[in-house]
């Protein structure tokens, strides 16, 4: 109990009492008017407190139609997307031993509020992500001051025989589905527009992969072979070409042997000179290719023993 004692009386004199203090305010200022978003929250940081509780309604803490924001920043900034009309925000300054009152101020976000400092922040897919199913969600977050969105799809590889130029207009959502034409390497972007202000904003492109279908692994009999005998799988229909992996671990943490099976008309392939050391358990996968060299899913794993 003595050593409590002691901890907590050296902490009240670490930390001093905030009750009578105030904080030096930056922006936004007092009845401000503001034409872009997002909006920075800047204020002074007071010496002995440990963070800032900051609340953002509107339109007023008197008559709250919607409660924008209520969070605890250890730094002295804190940036929101807000849409036009009127705002009030408040923020306090705490330490484990006291905390300040609130202090209020009100602002308004112009109507005509300007896009060309927005930036558009892409949510899913990842970048580079790598799928074969064709219908996929793509969602970003929302711009509060934007009336539209349009999407956009394109090739992400010029001359690659798939032609693909396409754009969507979205409004009162943040997520389109999407369904892409065939495998191949692709890209998108989202424009946020304000037509008040007849202004826009960007993101960035990003990569979007899609695969053929996976090919079938089929397991010989007995699961042994020797060496004359041969793997045999199942092709996709729109494939052209195949390549076997081979590893000792069913991890695949190693490719011990990679071969590349020519193209052919034929649905079922037999690899009948797959050179691999003997006495040995073997895991196997394949990949397909079509015309364009866009490439599938793995297949699963399948074992043998060679003999």
């Amino acid at each position: 109990m003595l050593t409590g004692l002691l901890l907590f009386s050296c902490k009240e004199a670490v930390e001093p009492d905030l009750k009578n203090k105030s904080i030096t305010i930056y922006a936004p200022a007092d009845k401000d008017s503001i034409s872009s978003s997002p909006v920075t929250f800047w204020w002074e940081k007071l010496e002995g407190a440990t963070k800032y509780r900051l609340q953002i309604v509107k339109p007023n803490f008197d008559k709250i139609q919607q409660f924008i924001a209520d969070t605890n920043v250890a730094g002295d900034k804190f940036v929101k997307q807000l849409g036009p009309g009127p705002y009030q925000w408040r923020i306090m300054a705490y330490n484990s031993n006291s905390q300040t009152a609130f202090q209020v101020r009100s602002f308004k976000m112009d109507s005509t509020l300007n896009l060309s400092n927005t930036k558009v922040i892409l949510k899913t897919p990842a970048d580079k992500v790598e799928t074969n199913i064709k219908v996929q969600t793509f969602s970003w977050e929302e711009i509060a001051n934007a009336t539209h969105y349009k999407i956009e799809f394109e090739n992400a590889v010029i001359g690659s025989g798939v032609v693909l130029s396409d754009s969507k207009i979205v409004k009162g959502s943040t997520a389109i589905q999407y369904t892409w034409p065939g495998a191949g390497k692709y890209k998108w972007r989202v424009t946020a527009v304000n037509d008040n202000t007849n202004t826009e904003s960007k993101s960035e492109w990003r990569q979007f992969y899609l695969l053929l279908d996976a090919p079938t692994a089929l397991k010989t009999k007995k699961d042994s072979i020797v060496h004359a005998d041969s793997c045999k799988w199942v092709r996709p229909l729109t494939a052209v070409s195949d390549t076997l992996y081979f590893s000792k671990q069913s991890s695949f943490s190693t490719i011990d042997a990679k071969v590349a099976i020519p193209a052919s008309t034929e649905s079922f392939w037999l690899a009948d000179t797959i050179i691999l050391p003997r006495k040995n358990t073997w895991y196997w996968k394949v990949r397909s290719f079509d015309a364009l060299n866009n490439k599938s899913m793995l297949s699963n794993a399948a074992k043998f023993y060679m003999k």
